[in-house]
Parts: C-alpha cells; structure tokens; sequence
C-alpha cells in the first residue's frame, strides 16, 4: 500500500486485492468516531489470471493497478490498468485503461512497482533485460495522459544497467522527483544496493533527467539498500532493510535532503526497541510525517516474530520516532509492516501473512490483512 497523500480527505488510497478484486475504502464518521467501510470494487475487465496483483498507486483521479506474477515460472500479464475516480470512488469509473509494457514482455516483471503523483505514474520492471542488458537488470517507464487523449509510455534509462540489480524493484514519485531502487545492485558488495534520483519536467513533456546515484553509506552483502523508496518534496526515505550485524537484520533507513548543493543523505535511523527486523522493508513519506515498516520484528521480551510499524516525525530539521505502532492481538508470521502508506493524518499498514479466524473452517490461512491508524489518537480499525 502507498501514495495515500494524493486522495481527497476520508478515502483510503492504498486500497488492497482480494480475489483478483481491489477494494476502496472511505472513512465515515460514526458516534464521532471514524469508521471504514468498501465504498467500491474494481474487477478486472477481461477474465484473465492474473491481471490485478498487489502493486497499487493513485493520483489524482486515477487508480492504478499492477498485474500479479507467477513467481515459479517469472511469468505474468505485461500491463498495469488505469480506473477513473469519480468523486473519490463515489460514482462508477469510466471504462478501465490498460497500458503495456513496450515489448509485451511476460517475464519483466512491468507493474510490480507502482507510484504515481501529479497525473504521472512510474511502473517499475525489475526483471526486465534479459534479450538486451542482462536478466534482472531492469526498467523503469513513466506512463502520462497525453493532448489528444492516448497514453505515452517511455522508459526511464538506468545510469548504470548491470545484470541482476532489479533496477525498478522500487519507485517513488511526487510529481516532480522519480526515486528508484536497485536493491540488487552491487556497490561494491554483493546486493548492497543502490538508489537513483531523476528530476521530471513540465506536462506535456514530461521530460525526466538524471540526477545522481546514491549508495549506502556503508555498504554491505545483501543489505538491499533501496529495497523500499519513498518521496515527499525535498526529502527522500530510503529503506535499508538488511543492514546490520545480527540475526535477523535490524536493518536502516536513510533520510536524504535537497539543498543548493542536491541530494544528500542527511542522516539514518536505526530500528528502535520492538521494531527491529528487517526496519525498512516498507516507507512512506507525507509531508512531515514518515511511516517504517519491519515485518518480522519482535516485541521487547518476545521470540514470536508479528512485525512493527515505526512513525517518525520531523522536527527542528531532524527525523525522530515518535512510536512503535503493534496489532494489539499479532501472532508470528503476520508480516505487519510489510507494506505501508501515510496520508491525511491516517497510517495505513499491511499485513499479508495474517491469517483467518480460527473458527473458520475453510482454507485461511495467510488471507491478510490491513489496518488503519489515525495518528493523532492511535486508534486502530482492522479492514
């Protein structure tokens, strides 16, 4: 779940796939009190397996929606679908767009990374390569709404293309500022990570210019430096998640800031108490505030591995977490924190490996969850 910072007041942008379906949620007061409830449900329009997967992105007015992947043969449909909302998924949305990968390639992986802003959307193809640059080296398109009503879709070229770098495994953008994550790249060590900032000119162009390239401060074997990406005007998150010493991987989150001399990492915040495991998987970014994920953190004094949310945020000029955000019943393998989103005062956190009721008899397990949590009273509500 990402990009809530764009929806109008009281929806939930992230939204979330059930059965090939995704489902909007609005915010409705009751009692005084905020209550979610489906509002909408997007099904694909042809039958097709696959088709809706668990990359969603929204901009003003459009929900994108990526394809799911069959991980055991690195297949799946090469195209992302475009919904119109209509008065914030109040009224039905006009007939569905589907964009395609320029190649109509199966095996790149196009829409497993999703972010849009501004009318843009950026869909990463982290599998991309294998006829031209290596297997798994990677691309990044950023799709816009031409004059005359048709679609481009032109690629955003990798400074440093190198086979196996999964460039486009994570993207970011605000409309003006693309982020994209190379988790896999090696910087020198093996998958330490790399993450590189491209600027984005005025519609109708859109034309997008490279920036720089980051790397971790300190790199190390399989730390995944850009494994998570996040964007909010002159600020920057990037996830970390297996940086560290220990087992499991506590893991970082770098903060990076734009002044007059451009992108640079300002500071990086470790994993506090009850939020250390894989701190960085997920990020998101909203103005002030910032949301981490660590989906197998413990709690203090635990061996069963729920997962955590951390939110930050920023004052005086310096990131500060402010709380560790739990499910107040978790239980090991839940993954909370495994996806994340900020918007409007309200944190929206995933958790896929959550399983069904007990007392349900059929197939539930790991069915998934997500929450919802309003930060300025922590009040939690499970969808």
């Amino acid at each position: 779940m990402r990009n809530l910072s764009h929806i109008p007041a009281r929806v939930l942008a992230a939204c979330f796939t059930v059965s090939c379906a995704v489902i909007a949620l609005a915010a409705t007061a009751a009692n005084d009190a905020p209550r979610w409830r489906p509002v909408r449900t997007e099904i694909p329009a042809r039958p097709v397996s696959g088709t809706f997967g668990p990359a969603v992105a929204v901009t003003e007015g459009r929900l994108w929606i990526g394809p799911a992947r069959d991980t055991d043969v690195g297949d799946g449909p090469p195209q992302v679908t475009a919904f119109s909302i209509r008065a914030g998924f109040g009224l039905p949305s006009f007939d569905p767009v589907m964009v395609e990968h320029p190649a109509a390639a199966r095996n790149a992986g196009f829409g497993l990374a999703l972010a849009a802003a501004q009318g843009i959307c950026v869909v990463g193809s982290p599998h991309a390569g294998c006829r031209e640059r290596g297997c798994d080296s990677g691309q990044v398109y950023l799709v816009a709404h031409d004059h005359d009503g048709s679609w481009s879709v032109d690629e955003v070229t990798c400074p440093d293309a190198v086979p196996a770098s999964e460039f486009g495994a994570a993207v970011a953008t605000d409309g003006r500022t693309i982020v994209v994550g190379s988790p896999r790249a090696d910087s020198p060590d093996r998958d330490s990570g790399a993450v590189d900032i491209f600027e984005v000119g005025p519609a109708p162009a859109h034309g997008v210019t490279f920036v720089t390239r980051l790397r971790p401060p300190s790199p190390r074997a399989s730390a995944r430096f850009g494994a998570a990406v996040a964007v909010s005007a002159d600020w920057i998150a990037i996830g970390e998640p297996g940086a560290g010493e220990t087992y499991p991987r506590p893991g970082i989150v770098h903060l990076v800031h734009r002044s007059a001399d451009g992108w640079k990492i300002e500071s990086s915040l470790r994993a506090p108490a009850g939020a250390v495991g894989w701190f960085g998987t997920s990020v998101a970014l909203a103005g002030c505030e910032l949301l981490i994920g660590a989906p197998i953190a413990r709690a203090v004094d635990s061996t069963v591995s729920c997962g955590a949310a951390v939110h930050c945020s920023l004052k005086d000029g310096q990131w500060l977490p402010r709380r560790v955000i739990v499910t107040p019943s978790g239980r090991a393998g839940d993954a909370f924190g495994m996806s994340v989103a900020l918007g409007n005062g309200w944190a929206a956190i995933g958790a896929p490996g959550t399983d069904g009721p007990a007392t349900d008899r059929s197939d539930s397990e790991d069915i998934g969850a997500a929450w919802v949590v309003e930060l300025r009273s922590l009040a939690m509500e499970r969808l």
